[in-house]
């Protein structure tokens, strides 16, 4: 439905053509009441009645008396207070029923930009199949206009510090599932970020700096297909997967080791410990130094 021009007419709007349509009925009615009078009437067609008795006047003369004409006025002022009542009553319902006829348009203009609305903020669902969820995809419409929020359930696994390999014993016990929510619109990829599993809050790590910091990493910037976003998501799991030191954004991320205590944990860290430990012998009793050694020690200098 295309709005047309509005005018006021008693308290509401109207169309201009339904305003037109309305104001000739009323005038037309109008003109019909008034139309009914007594003036012209002549005693002829004026009956009495006097108890059980009816009397009917007859014209004997063309002489108007003035009892006629006080008759008339009488009768004529009755017939047009009542034809006052009735248009009032009918201009009263006329314009209530215009009233809740506009009312009535009202709402279905009211609905019909609702649900217009409604099909600009949709956006085609893309195909996801069984073999996409499989993979970890799973989909939401955004709150916004042609928006769609992906999530793909991906694994937080540090496996490297600087490129420099951490003690898989240690850190395996801080693996955890998260998800990669990417959001597009329409063909366009808006924004990609780690949440944790229950709740969807960012998912706190070394690189979170609300939303992640991603480094020199840069995720594409268009879709066509939902493998596409799949493939954004393996990327940002194998970006979390070593710790640059020159872009640290928490230094003790919540549920995570310090990043002191992980710097302990590296590989040649641990394995030049676990050398030292094995070479390490037991210095002999310092015996020379107030004599010679005697010839039972077995020790030599």
């Amino acid at each position: 439905m295309v709005p047309g021009k509005f005018t006021q007419m008693k308290g509401f709007s109207l169309m201009e053509n339904e305003n037109k349509i309305a104001s000739d009925a009323m005038s037309e009615i109008d003109k019909t009441l008034k139309s009914f009078s007594v003036k012209e009437t002549k005693l002829k067609d004026i009956t009495i009645r006097v108890g059980s008795k009816i009397l009917k006047y007859e014209l004997v003369s063309n002489t108007e008396y003035d009892m006629d004409k006080e008759i008339r006025d009488e009768y004529n002022k009755i017939l047009s207070d009542k034809m006052k009542e009735i248009r009032n009553v009918i201009n009263t319902k006329f314009n209530d029923t215009l009233r809740s006829l506009q009312m009535t348009k009202d709402e279905f203009t009211r609905k019909e930009q609702l649900l217009l609305d409604k099909l600009k903020k949709a956006a085609p669902m893309p195909e996801v199949t069984m073999e996409h969820a499989r993979r970890g995809l799973s989909i939401i419409k955004g709150d916004r206009p042609g928006e769609i929020i992906w999530f793909v359930r991906r694994t937080y696994w540090p496996k490297t510090i600087d490129g420099v390999k951490l003690a898989h014993a240690f850190i395996e016990k801080y693996i955890t599932p998260i998800y990669v929510m990417i959001i597009t619109n329409e063909h366009k990829v808006m924004g990609v970020s780690t949440r944790k599993l229950g709740g969807l809050e960012l998912f706190q790590h070394y690189h979170q700096s609300n939303p992640d910091c991603w480094g020199r990493w840069k995720y594409a910037s268009t879709w066509k297909e939902p493998n596409d976003l799949i493939k954004i998501a393996d990327e940002a799991e194998a970006v979390l997967e070593n710790i640059n030191t020159m872009s640290i954004a928490k230094h003790e991320p919540l549920g995570l080791p310090k990043l002191s205590v992980l710097q302990k944990h590296l590989r040649k860290e641990v394995e030049k410990k676990e050398k030292d430990e094995q070479v390490s012998v037991v210095i002999p009793n310092q015996l020379s130094r107030l004599g010679t050694v005697g010839a039972e020690d077995v020790w030599t200098l």
